[in-house]
């Protein structure tokens, strides 16, 4: 974490964040009870990190950032609140999931409060009291689950994918293009029911399409704020067919600095040139 308004949490949970300093790394673990800050120090002598405490603070090199925060948040796991046994719970089979869709709905439900765990099956546990907002979040995040999609390849696929780089070209200079959005829109509602190309890495294709994704929701927040393309009324009919969706304003998109930086958020326009810009990038690659 690197937002030093989020040190505190709530009551009881574990929160870092970190921070550059040079070449180096801070994690500020102010807060912690000495318990965890102990269980830290053990596993980082465990793992022969080279390491700098500074009261509270643990300094590192900057090459050792990913392996710090990763045992870190085992520490922050371990301590997360737990679902009391004798309650009522509901349970999700959420296995075969995309990894960007499980993140995503992790986050949510810590944004929410929402106590859950996760079973050795892949199945997530809530109170059954909770059950309405947890589902609640699965529609509002348009969440798919796993799909065997539909199979595409050859000249067919790459004529998909060439039109959409030629739409995320044109947006990344222009979100208002009519056509761009049009077709872009168009491309990614059929991308989204697309199996993993043959030949392709599926971790690569899981990002490609939630970039993609996520282009489509902003599109579809600007129509909905009344911004989008109203000339010919086909995009209109493109979302009726796609699904109806409320979209907040929320899923703009937001980039943070690799190392720390404050995270400089995007809204409208300049969110949709954003994200069409990294995904044209992304579509270049494959092409």
């Amino acid at each position: 974490m690197t937002d030093p308004s989020q040190a505190q949490g709530d009551a009881g949970e574990l929160v870092y964040w970190w921070s550059p300093r040079g070449d180096e790394r801070v994690f500020d673990l102010q807060g912690w009870p000495d318990e965890a800050v102990s269980t830290a120090k053990a596993l980082i002598e465990e793992d022969g990190l080279e390491h700098e405490w500074e009261g509270t603070s643990l300094v590192v090199s900057a090459d050792k950032r990913d392996a710090v925060a990763a045992l870190l948040d085992e520490i922050v796991a371990a301590a997360q609140l737990r679902l009391d046994a004798g309650a009522d719970r509901t349970a999700y089979d959420l296995t075969d999931w995309p990894d960007y869709e499980l993140e995503t709905l992790r986050v949510a439900l810590e944004d929410a409060g929402i106590v859950y765990e996760w079973t050795e099956e892949s199945e997530l546990l809530v109170y059954e009291s909770d059950e309405g907002r947890v589902d609640e979040l699965f529609e509002r995040l348009d969440l798919r689950g796993p799909n065997p999609g539909v199979e595409l390849d050859g000249e067919t696929l790459t004529t998909l994918l060439t039109n959409l780089f030629v739409a995320t070209g044109t947006l990344a200079d222009d979100a208002d293009d009519a056509d761009a959005v049009l077709e872009g829109h168009r491309a990614i509602l059929e991308l989204e029911q697309l199996a993993v190309p043959y030949g392709m890495n599926a971790d690569t294709w899981q990002v490609l399409v939630a970039d993609a994704t996520e282009l489509r929701h902003l599109i579809e927040a600007e129509a909905a704020d009344g911004e989008g393309p109203t000339t010919s009324g086909r995009f209109g009919e493109d979302l009726e067919d796609g699904g109806e969706r409320d979209v907040d304003d929320e899923r703009d998109d937001a980039d943070e600095d690799e190392d720390g930086g404050d995270a400089v958020v995007l809204y409208g326009d300049d969110a949709i040139m954003a994200i069409a810009a990294r995904l044209r990038d992304r579509l270049k690659r494959l092409l």
